[in-house]
């Protein structure tokens, strides 16, 4: 891994590491964010398509070594916010319009991947505490 610097005009280098900023930004694995991240890592793992570094606006969340198209979806019964009960669970599995990034445009037709990775994040003993995840692939054909 390529070492990273930080540092702030008037006081130079910093003692941080990338480590930290990880730690920093993406530790709360309750947040709608990180949890679809982490969502795409676990399906990526299982179906051996994780490696490398994640492509952001990729029209879709993973591609195979045979590159077939996956989409990730995530949902959790607890958000980082107060609840007055756990959250509905639904996925959003229709077919899509994608954006290319390269050309900022949107493709004249909806897509569909040929296989959705679901994710369900199960409530821990502790609030905002996973103990397991639910992962589900099902093709999409």
């Amino acid at each position: 891994m390529s070492q990273v610097q930080f540092s702030s005009p008037g006081s130079g280098p910093l003692d941080l590491r990338l480590i930290d900023f990880w730690r920093w930004f993406n530790s709360d694995l309750v947040s709608n964010t990180a949890r679809g991240i982490l969502a795409e890592l676990l399906v990526g793992s299982t179906l051996g398509c994780a490696d490398g570094v994640r492509q952001e606006w990729a029209a879709w969340d993973l591609k195979t070594p045979t590159a077939v198209t996956v989409e990730v979806k995530s949902a959790a019964y607890i958000q980082t916010w107060h609840q007055d009960r756990l959250s509905t669970i639904s996925f959003d599995i229709a077919p899509k319009q994608a954006w290319n990034p390269e050309t900022d445009e949107w493709s004249a037709q909806k897509r569909r991947h040929a296989i959705q990775g679901l994710c369900l994040g199960q409530p821990g003993a502790l609030d905002h505490q996973f103990i397991r995840w639910r992962t589900s692939i099902d093709s999409a054909r």
